[in-house]
């Protein structure tokens, strides 16, 4: 079979895109099996509150208000939308990065 060399196939992200970070640590690995059947709705949920905050964009400190959860509860969420080129990170504002919806990037 021969690969096309124009449209590769997307790499499959791993089911815990965050697992480098956790350094086969058994809690974090055992906290990700716990949320795993969440994080497709947190995901989605995350990027429409970013995707309405239009080209101000949100910070993971707004999140955190936002959802009423600590950064370390959503943060992979986070991640995987920046990996799936959903959202970016573009500017900072108090010291957080501020993440964008694809659709507002070129309107910063």
């Amino acid at each position: 079979m021969q690969l096309d060399l124009f449209y590769p196939p997307k790499p499959k992200l791993p089911s815990d895109i965050c697992i480098r970070r956790h350094h086969g640590n058994a809690n974090s690995e055992e906290a990700n099996r716990r949320s795993a059947p969440f994080h497709e709705s947190d995901e989605a949920r995350i990027e429409k509150i970013i995707h309405a905050q239009g080209s101000r964009g949100a910070t993971s400190a707004e999140l955190e208000v936002l959802l009423g959860k600590a950064k370390n509860k959503f943060s992979g969420r986070l991640t995987a939308l920046k990996a799936n080129n959903k959202v970016r990170a573009l500017g900072e504002r108090d010291g957080c990065a501020v993440l964008v919806h694809r659709d507002f990037e070129g309107k910063v």
